[in-house]
């Protein structure tokens, strides 16, 4: 290289060094929403809402069965049925 050239900067030239990195902004993806634990109470093991305490049906033989519902019917809270299921199964 020629030596006139090696530390050669044109006015207004920028270096790589110069730019500053930007993060991506998350593309249509919505905050995680938190999940719940129920809250189990009685003998025998009766699932909850934790946040508005509606009592979730667990009968198989009830036309309302709500074992497994993602969410609480009433306050629409995302709830988790892992404890309940490690008392029951």
């Amino acid at each position: 290289m020629n030596k006139a050239l090696q530390n050669y900067e044109c006015e207004g030239q920028l270096s790589i060094f110069d730019i500053p990195i930007k993060e991506p902004e998350p593309f249509m993806n919505p905050p995680e929403e938190p999940i719940y634990k129920l809250d189990i109470k009685g003998i025998c093991d009766d699932p909850y809402c934790p946040q508005c305490g509606y009592e979730f049906e667990t009968t198989r033989t009830c036309k309302n069965y709500e074992v497994d519902c993602e969410r609480c019917p009433e306050c629409h809270v995302k709830v988790d049925w892992g404890p309940w299921h490690r008392l029951n199964d």
